[in-house]
């Protein structure tokens, strides 16, 4: 083939073999050469003067290899030589991207994220398995916790792993006190618990809508609702 395509983590060699007709060079040499500009200029391959040449593993990139060919000490004159057609070798590896650190609260629903392929193939604990890019896990429990990896393979088959860690924090539950009765133009405090965080809604007749127990002054029958958050940032509502 005249274009050959590798993966940078098969870290495989390659055997180039040139033909040339016989009889017409008394004495042949033979001069393999390089290319990483598209074949604007060419550089002499040390000791590859054999009409093959075993091509090592190499980094990512696009190579291209040809054949000299000359009769004798001749291989050092550019007029004399004659090349061969070339052979480009592409050397490609996905880069498996995952979020570095997913979290989320007991019962929630919680999202992973890959990227650097065209498909991708998810594993971690409890049997967990996905082929969808970014994969949801509902009402996540304590024991869906660990390490989940993903390999990523892209449109020419090569692939790369990566892996991110899921931490499950225990859910917030809100709790407030009982429904309250005053007459008009009086206040009464609200009664919130269940985290370290408290904001309340409506806020226009709270005297502070940010604290556990603000005092309301509604101008008529009002329901208020706190959403209480606790030290991992896991939150509910009453």
């Amino acid at each position: 083939s005249n274009e050959i395509y590798a993966c940078e983590s098969d870290r495989k060699d390659f055997l180039l073999t040139a033909t040339y007709s016989p009889g017409v060079y008394a004495n042949p040499f033979f001069q393999w050469q390089i290319s990483i500009n598209n074949g604007n200029s060419w550089i002499d391959i040390p000791v590859a003067t054999n009409n093959t040449y075993l091509r090592p593993a190499s980094a990512i990139g696009s190579y291209y290899y040809r054949m000299l060919i000359a009769d004798g000490p001749n291989i050092n004159s550019i007029a004399c030589r004659l090349s061969s057609n070339t052979i480009l070798i592409t050397v490609s590896q996905p880069d498996a991207q995952v979020t570095n650190y997913v979290f989320g609260c007991y019962g929630s629903t919680i999202g992973f994220f890959a990227a650097g392929g065209s498909n991708y193939s998810w594993t971690g604990p409890n049997g967990f398995t996905s082929n969808i890019q970014d994969p949801l896990l509902p009402d996540v429990q304590f024991n869906n916790a660990g390490w989940y990896k993903v390999k990523v393979t892209d449109y020419r088959g090569c692939t790369d792993e990566d892996s991110t860690n899921l931490v499950v924090y225990p859910a917030a539950t809100a709790a407030v006190g009982p429904d309250v009765s005053i007459c008009e133009g009086a206040s009464t405090t609200l009664s919130a618990s269940g985290g370290i965080k408290y904001y309340w809604a409506p806020t226009q007749s709270l005297s502070i809508d940010s604290i556990q127990n603000p005092i309301a002054t509604p101008k008529d029958s009002t329901i208020y609702t706190v959403v209480v958050f606790n030290q991992y940032g896991c939150f509910d509502t009453a």
